[in-house]
């Protein structure tokens, strides 16, 4: 049986999991993408194969930023 501490700090590991997953997926999105863009692909088939416009990619690689900060 475990502590209530145990628990929490499992909990707080899980929570870490997660996140790290979705901070890794966010950084591979935007390097993606800025491969495309050195490719010249434009983006138009960027939102097609990414689901993201210009706006939302800049606001991602904001985001991004942010974590590295």
């Amino acid at each position: 049986m475990m502590t209530y501490a145990q628990e929490l700090l499992a909990e707080g590991r899980a929570e870490g999991r997660v996140e790290g997953r979705a901070e890794g997926k966010m950084r591979a999105e935007v390097e993606m993408i800025e491969s495309f863009l050195r490719e010249g692909v434009g983006w138009a088939v960027i939102e097609r194969a990414t689901g993201l416009n210009e706006a939302q990619f800049e606001a991602l690689k904001q985001q991004v930023e942010a974590l590295n900060e």
